[in-house]
């Protein structure tokens, strides 16, 4: 997710392979926030910078939730939160 009018983004992804029959692949997709989500939350009483947070946590929280251990849990919820 990219944030913020000026704001640009360069993937690089990089894989260290140690074994000749492994094969990998990499897949990366950056896209700005949904202009209709913010006036969804805007006409909802959010300013925009509560809005735009409130939808970047709720990106992270459907990823977060998958996480079974509960202390790395709880470090990913305390460095967004």
């Amino acid at each position: 997710m990219v944030t913020g009018e000026n704001t640009i983004n360069n993937s690089q992804p990089i894989l260290q392979i140690d074994a000749n029959d492994v094969r990998a692949s990499h897949g990366s997709a950056t896209g700005r926030i949904d202009g209709n989500q913010l006036y969804y939350l805007t006409c909802r009483g959010y300013n925009k910078n509560e809005a735009t947070d409130l939808i970047i946590r709720g990106f992270f929280e459907s990823e977060i939730s998958k996480i079974l251990d509960a202390k790395a849990k709880k470090v990913m919820y305390r460095s967004i939160y």
